[in-house]
């Protein structure tokens, strides 16, 4: 059940995705949302300073803030604007401090967390390490739905499943969830042994189909590194599901690398559930 969902606000583009994706789950199951804000005033200093810089460091400071706290404010207004519209229960949560403790923390009350795939928390006045969401998933914050900076309705949602029992972790509660229950589903899985492959499938399919998730399935030969994102395009989905350990993140086995390369370069929305 979907009851309270945390958004989390980041740059314009992100924010105003985010908001409309989390609006639509909201409306279809009755839900609350949350909108988070993140700020680490520590992040906006500007690094060593020579020798007489210091007023000129402490401008940079400042007006490094002033953009953020202007995004944040036009992020907040477009939030607040579109919930009322749709009549949706919301509330607003200014952090400052650690942005990543904070996110942590919010997510442990909500059933799920929407927030763009990128620039969540320098909202892109400043540049963010590559692997932010992967460290949000490692600290315990999951389901997430990552969106892109366009927004898109989701009804073609591609499983990228592996067979390992962190992708069947995210494929159940996935489906256990039921957010999208209109959508079309296809399951996915990559490799070098079709009988392997297809019997992995088919024992997929089955599942979905007991939680009323009819579900199309494709065996492809390779790895899941080199096709998954050009095969998500070519079948034009609009969610693509898939799961690791965040120990595997960084060992770069099984999904590992893909993910990270996934939230580096696609504006697909990815549903993390593990």
């Amino acid at each position: 059940m979907l009851k309270r969902i945390l958004v989390g606000l980041g740059d314009l583009a992100f924010s105003t995705s985010a908001t409309r994706t989390a609006l639509n789950l909201a409306t279809v199951h009755d839900a609350s949302l949350t909108a988070v804000t993140l700020v680490d005033p520590s992040h906006y200093a500007s690094g060593p300073i020579p020798i007489g810089g210091g007023e000129a460091a402490k401008e940079l400071r400042e007006h490094r803030l002033q953009l953020t706290s202007g995004i944040i404010e036009e992020s907040i207004e477009h939030f607040e604007r579109a919930c009322r519209q749709e009549n949706v229960k919301f509330s607003i949560a200014r952090e400052t401090g650690d942005a990543f403790e904070c996110m942590v923390d919010r997510s442990r009350y909500h059933d799920l967390t929407v927030c763009g795939l990128r620039n969540l928390f320098e909202h892109g006045v400043l540049e963010e390490p590559p692997h932010e969401l992967v460290r949000l998933v490692e600290g315990g914050v999951r389901p997430i739905v990552a969106v892109g900076p366009e927004y898109n309705d989701i009804s073609r949602i591609l499983v990228a499943y592996s067979g390992s029992s962190e992708s069947a972790r995210t494929m159940k509660r996935f489906a256990q969830m039921s957010l999208w229950p209109e959508c079309t589903v296809r399951v996915v899985t990559f490799g070098n042994d079709q009988g392997v492959g297809e019997e992995r499938l088919e024992e997929a399919r089955e599942y979905l189909l007991e939680h009323k998730l009819e579900a199309e399935t494709e065996w492809v030969e390779g790895h899941a590194k080199e096709h998954l994102q050009t095969y998500a395009t070519g079948w034009d989905a609009d969610l693509i599901v898939m799961g690791n350990s965040a120990r595997k993140f960084f060992i770069k086995r099984l999904f590992g690398e893909t993910m990270m390369n996934l939230i580096e370069s696609s504006e697909v929305p990815l549903f993390l559930g593990q």
